[in-house]
């Protein structure tokens, strides 16, 4: 089923294409939402049917510039692939060679697409870049709604339709979801873990709270957005959306604006009301669902919400943890030594694989990137990047993976366009 969203997908870039129109919509949706394709027996990501069509789009166009920022990214990249090969034959040297080949051909599709996707979106407008890309966080917005709400209503049709297009070898299905109990009790929406549709959901919030156009849509958006993200009972949601919240009345306040006077005022009420009132909003939520209490008591509790994650003695990192310590420097590779899981935290899952020498390469190249977004004074793009950040605690989306693929090319192809601008 995968096929027919590629094959449409494509039909209408190439229309656009040859009709000199704006194709960012279809980058984007490229980017942001990739079934599976089904070869066989096994299925594969759609991203290497991505990499290939945007490169053939790329050499169409015959762009030879690529923007600084995208340039710098893919060169970090590099690093940080080459960081990872170097741990792994320095400690890891009786895993096969073939899994690090493997991993390697694995990880180099992600500065492809990016780089081909900034050659591409460089020749498009600013204005057209920036609708394209809510456009197709629209178009996530509403498909997720449908897909959680047939959870809701009827789970095992929701859970055939959506690995019919988003099945995933190695990944906890949705069909396999409900084999352990017939229903869902946290929701998935499109996606295989409930982590992975709070994440996109909280990019999304961060969006529609700072769009200007369309104001009356866009409430009906972050309404949609919150019932999402809620139902997914993820931690990831709930702690990133009490942080954004909080502190968008101080970004977007104006003292000689009645409105955002007001309305600052009304956020920060009912922020302080519900910390007051935390015990008896929990009990009656237990009352309701029992896990939405849980995940609603973690926004008080950093404890409880980075436990699982981060407990030295029996957190999902605790085996990396143990491994990073004894080689900090430049870590393992890529591949499980002891059968650790390498997974949930970006931080962990970096130094884990290229210890402190890629933590380095990373950081610095977002500091660049957020010093330009400081300079340029983008509000929207620094709690982006501040949104990006704090899914990186839950979920290892800082470099290399497709949750957050689509958000990166968005933001360093805006800040290479702020540079063209300048240069004209």
């Amino acid at each position: 089923m995968g096929l027919i969203y590629y094959v449409a997908l494509f039909i209408s870039l190439l229309k656009d294409l040859k009709n000199s129109k704006s194709i960012a919509t279809q980058i984007f949706c490229m980017l942001l939402v990739i079934p599976t394709i089904q070869i066989g027996n096994h299925w594969y990501s759609g991203q290497y049917i991505v990499m290939i069509v945007l490169f053939l789009v790329a050499l169409k166009m015959r762009t030879r510039y690529l923007g600084q920022y995208t340039s710098l990214y893919v060169a970090m990249c590099a690093l940080v692939i080459f960081s990872y090969c170097v741990g792994f034959l320095i400690n890891n040297a009786e895993a096969s060679m073939i899994s690090l080949l493997t991993s390697v051909v694995t990880l180099l599709k992600y500065p492809l697409i990016i780089g081909c996707s900034g050659l591409i979106l460089l020749r498009e407008d600013t204005k057209a870049i920036e609708k394209s890309f809510g456009t197709t966080l629209k178009i996530i917005v509403i498909v997720n709604l449908v897909a959680v709400i047939m959870q809701m209503l009827t789970p095992s049709i929701a859970a055939k339709i959506i690995d019919s297009f988003f099945y995933n070898d190695e990944a906890l299905n949705q069909i396999d979801s409900l084999a352990q109990g017939g229903r869902y009790i946290r929701y998935t929406g499109i996606y295989n873990y409930p982590a992975i549709l709070g994440s996109i959901m909280l990019i999304c919030l961060i969006w529609f709270l700072f769009e200007r156009n369309d104001k009356k849509w866009n409430k009906v958006y972050l309404s949609a957005i919150l019932i999402i993200g809620i139902s997914s009972m993820s931690k990831t949601f709930y702690l990133g959306c009490a942080v954004i919240l909080a502190l968008w009345p101080l970004i977007n306040f104006n003292s000689r604006n009645l409105k955002s006077f007001l309305g600052a005022g009304v956020i920060l009420v009912i922020i302080a009301g519900t910390y007051m009132y935390q015990q008896e909003i929990y009990l009656k939520l237990k009352s309701i669902n029992a896990y939405l209490a849980f995940y609603f008591s973690c926004i008080f509790d950093l404890n409880k919400s980075l436990s699982t994650r981060y407990d030295t003695a029996v957190g999902n990192t605790a085996p990396m943890l143990k491994m990073i310590k004894e080689h900090f420097i430049i870590g393992y590779g890529p591949i499980s030594v002891k059968g650790e899981v390498i997974q949930d935290s970006a931080f962990m899952v970096i130094a884990h694989n290229g210890g402190i020498i890629a933590i380095i390469l990373i950081f610095v190249f977002y500091a660049h990137l957020l010093i330009n977004k400081c300079r340029l004074k983008k509000k929207r793009e620094l709690v982006l990047l501040m949104g990006f950040f704090m899914l990186g605690w839950a979920l290892p989306v800082w470099i290399f993976s497709p949750v957050t693929l689509g958000l990166i090319v968005y933001l360093n192809v805006l800040s290479d366009k702020s540079i063209c601008d300048v240069w004209g």
